[in-house]
């Protein structure tokens, strides 16, 4: 917890962008880095000694997201007395208002967060923040990580909210997710490629649907969904219709009857990267559907800066540097409201860069060139050396996961924890290749 304050958090939900540099995937597979981290957070002592405030300032993280938490920890456990403000009355930002407790129960959320308060946190919910210059006449700096919430156009002729069976998908998860009654319907369309999407899909599963529909307007290796995801869903009787782009809504009466979409050809690669889809001229066709939900991204509200004055990127999210520092020396940024949306991983790391920053402003102290081991093996690259003369092949364990039956008609979660003697197994399929890395460095 030293250097990962969520561990099970990232043990169910990680994109794992380690597993795809294991050395041990030269020879079968990569070892199961997430689901070894959810381990020791389910079976590890998680009663910490509080935290001593050691420094006289105080500071404040507006946002209890992955990136809002993250921050908070580290500066608490640099002495500092640490409001975390958020307008929702739970933690954990979008893990909590966006992903499925099939995927990530509350009550990991919970206990996540409930260690941290533990080192001296407090923590003020129901909070809205009017205007973030208001917080400097109690704290020293702010860092803000309030994560992008808002949903993008999609860009369908004909959507509006005011249309009974038109809703967006963080939305639609938002009210799944609190236990509130989300529109019923038979047939869906989910329209979008990423996590939020997928989740869309699988939950309307759950909650009776009996025909689901992705639309995406690029094919299945340009998806950024996590590909195990995209397989659940599938399992669980997803459709998916690749390079097809919504045009029009389809309605009667005011209630959604369906979508007019047009097949897509991928051109060439745009600024992602990624081929450009493009239209094949008198391809359309329609999907009958009585609710229709968009996924296609989201992006930052920050309505609460102080106006004219904190310089934003041309996306709409906050313009800060590597270390979270925006065109204000007291203010601070991280996490998704920064980078625009992006992995939880990554607006931790990105929390734990800002919070550096922020101490170093605040106890008038030089940023050490010094990076952190983990950052210098990561720039480094991976020393594809192993000690020995190459292991047999061994197949990587996997964790358990309820019945494809019992999974459609219940939020439990799917994927099981590994047992202690599964993961003693998987773990000893690992090539040691850290006392490489040590040496290197």
């Amino acid at each position: 917890r030293r250097t990962n304050c969520l561990p099970g958090i990232l043990g169910r939900t990680c994109v794992a962008f380690c597993e795809k540099n294991c050395v041990r995937g030269d020879i079968d597979q990569p070892l199961a880095i997430r689901a070894l981290k959810r381990l020791p957070a389910e079976y590890g002592i998680t009663k910490l000694t509080p935290e001593k405030v050691s420094k006289k300032e105080k500071v404040a993280v507006v946002g209890s997201g992955p990136a809002g938490m993250v921050a908070a920890d580290y500066l608490a456990h640099q002495g500092y007395q640490v409001y975390l403000i958020d307008e929702e009355s739970e933690p954990g930002g979008m893990t909590a208002a966006g992903i499925p407790s099939y995927r990530l129960p509350r009550r990991v959320i919970n206990n996540e967060f409930d260690i941290i308060k533990s080192a001296g946190v407090q923590y003020k919910p129901s909070t809205r923040v009017g205007h973030a210059e208001d917080l400097m006449l109690n704290v020293k700096a702010v860092l803000v990580a309030s994560g992008a919430h808002q949903s993008k156009d999609a860009g369908i002729a004909g959507w509006s909210q005011n249309c009974q069976g038109c809703l967006e998908g963080v939305q639609y998860l938002r009210l799944a997710n609190a236990g509130k009654d989300a529109p019923p319907a038979e047939r869906v369309i989910v329209v979008g490629g990423g996590n939020t999407a997928i989740d869309c899909a699988r939950t309307a599963v759950r909650l009776g649907a009996k025909e689901v529909t992705v639309v995406y307007r690029r094919s299945r290796t340009e998806m950024p969904a996590r590909a195990d995801e995209v397989e659940a869903a599938k399992k669980e009787g997803v459709k998916f219709h690749f390079l097809a782009l919504p045009l029009k809504l389809l309605a009667d009466n005011n209630k959604v009857t369906g979508a007019e979409c047009q097949r897509m050809e991928l051109g060439e690669p745009d600024a992602s990267g990624r081929r450009r889809p493009v239209p094949a001229a008198g391809s359309e066709f329609v999907i009958p559907a009585e609710l229709v939900l968009t996924a296609i991204g989201e992006q930052p509200e920050l309505s609460f800066l102080p106006k004219g004055k904190v310089a934003l990127t041309e996306w709409g999210s906050i313009k800060a540097d590597e270390g979270g520092r925006t065109s204000l020396p007291w203010l601070f940024a991280a996490g998704d409201c920064a980078t625009g949306p992006a992995t939880i991983v990554e607006a931790m790391a990105d929390a734990k860069r800002a919070a550096r920053s922020l101490d170093c402003y605040v106890s008038k102290s030089k940023d050490s060139e010094e990076k952190p081991l983990g950052e210098l093996l990561h720039e480094l690259g991976l020393v594809r050396k192993r000690y020995g003369s190459t292991p047999s092949v061994q197949l990587r364990q996997h964790p358990q996961e309820i019945h494809l039956k019992e999974r459609t008609a219940t939020f439990d979660e799917v994927e099981q924890c590994f047992t202690p003697e599964a993961a003693s197994k998987e773990a000893a399929r690992c090539l040691r290749c850290y006392r490489v890395m040590i040496a290197v460095t």
